[in-house]
């Protein structure tokens, strides 16, 4: 790629985020969104001094890496060793999203705080690693993970000029579509696993800076609960590693997810918890 071409897309990367965040209520969504969750993840470790000092260091890195996922996104387009034909802008936007990561990765030779991470970021980083322990593996999720959105956002940008749209979901089942991949935030999604008319297992996926874990299970079962009315009972397994702030807004945001999606009054629904050290599958 030549110097002038780098320049063409570092110019039209600023023109496009630029519009969106001027225009785009759903991309300013998206980045409330991802901003607010990473916020409240770092809240735990942030004392109450230092909050807004955190919160406006948060906000200017989360551009930057937005803007350089976006940037990265379009270097790979440009790149002819590349294969992004019309047919894979035709995959649902969930399982795009799901491969992002692993294309930043690769883009970047793995090397995450180099490569993926600005400056604006880097400069949060330096402080919050000398005043807070434990907060690096968190830091470098939001490295990738909002970089991720900016360069979904270049690939929706890149379909809607060759007039494609992204496939839409056909079939939708209790907790969410069956035929696409389902982001309940910006760092976990939900995979289906097994399915019948009644009942539905999905595996809780973790995607952050260092690859894929699973981190929960949910099986939702349409159940009868009495007077021919229908309920639904959810067993939720989450994985004792995560923190009690984490687990909290797991479980929260997939009862949320369960009642919207079946318009369920919240007392028609059962759930039941468990803590696990881990998953395997035994064949």
């Amino acid at each position: 790629m030549t110097q002038t071409t780098e320049i063409n897309i570092y110019e039209y990367t600023q023109k496009k985020l630029k519009a969106h965040q001027q225009n785009n209520q759903e991309f300013n969504i998206d980045l409330a969104t991802i901003y607010e969750f990473y916020k409240n993840r770092l809240l735990q470790y942030v004392q109450h001094d230092k909050v807004e000092k955190m919160e406006n260091m948060l906000f200017a890195g989360i551009q930057s890496q937005i803007f350089n996922g976006y940037f990265m996104a379009m270097e790979l387009m440009q790149n002819s060793e590349s294969n992004f034909e019309d047919d894979w802008f035709k995959q649902a936007e969930g399982v795009i999203a799901q491969q992002i990561p692993d294309m930043l990765r690769v883009g970047s030779n793995n090397n995450l705080e180099e490569v993926i991470t600005m400056d604006s970021l880097r400069e949060m980083i330096k402080w919050m690693v000398i005043e807070y322990e434990g907060v690096y593996p968190t830091l470098m999720d939001i490295s990738l993970n909002t970089a991720c959105l900016g360069a979904l956002w270049a690939f929706k940008d890149e379909a809607n000029k060759r007039g494609i749209h992204f496939y839409k979901s056909q079939h939708k089942g209790i907790m969410a579509s069956l035929d696409d991949i389902t982001f309940i935030n910006p760092q976990n999604y939900l995979s289906l696993t097994a399915v019948n008319s009644l009942s539905e297992v999905w595996e809780i996926i973790n995607s952050d800076y260092r690859g894929l874990d699973k981190i929960g299970e949910v099986t939702v079962l349409a159940v009868d609960i009495g007077d021919s009315e229908k309920g639904l009972f959810l067993n939720i397994s989450i994985k004792t590693s995560l923190t009690d702030l984490e687990q909290d807004n797991l479980l929260d945001q997939i009862v949320t997810r369960a009642v919207v999606m079946n318009t369920l009054d919240r007392e028609k629904l059962t759930v039941n918890l468990a803590q696990v050290d881990s998953f395997f599958q035994y064949n």
